[in-house]
């Protein structure tokens, strides 16, 4: 069985720091700053709180859990953190 020539695919867009992390979330500039600044409010933030903030930026919670979960990862590693391991390090 041939396989069919595909074109390269594309150099990724520039993304911010949030969305390059998780590419399967495309999140626009506005709705980056939204989680961006309830993130710096708080590092963990509790399933209504998330479901609040997805559906008011009319996303799926699926995503704003996805963003947060990336988005404390990158704090930690800059931070110098471990691995969250829910305090098992």
């Amino acid at each position: 069985m041939m396989k069919s020539a595909q074109a390269p695919a594309a150099a990724p867009a520039p993304y911010s720091l949030a969305a390059s992390l998780v590419l399967s979330c495309r999140l626009s500039p506005e709705q980056e700053a939204v989680l961006e600044a309830s993130f710096q409010r708080a590092k963990n933030v509790d399933p209504v709180e998330m479901e609040l903030l997805a559906a008011e930026m009319g996303v799926p919670e699926g995503d704003v859990q996805t963003w947060f979960t990336a988005r404390l990862s990158a704090w930690r590693k800059e931070q110098g953190l471990g691995a969250n391991l829910n305090g098992l390090v």
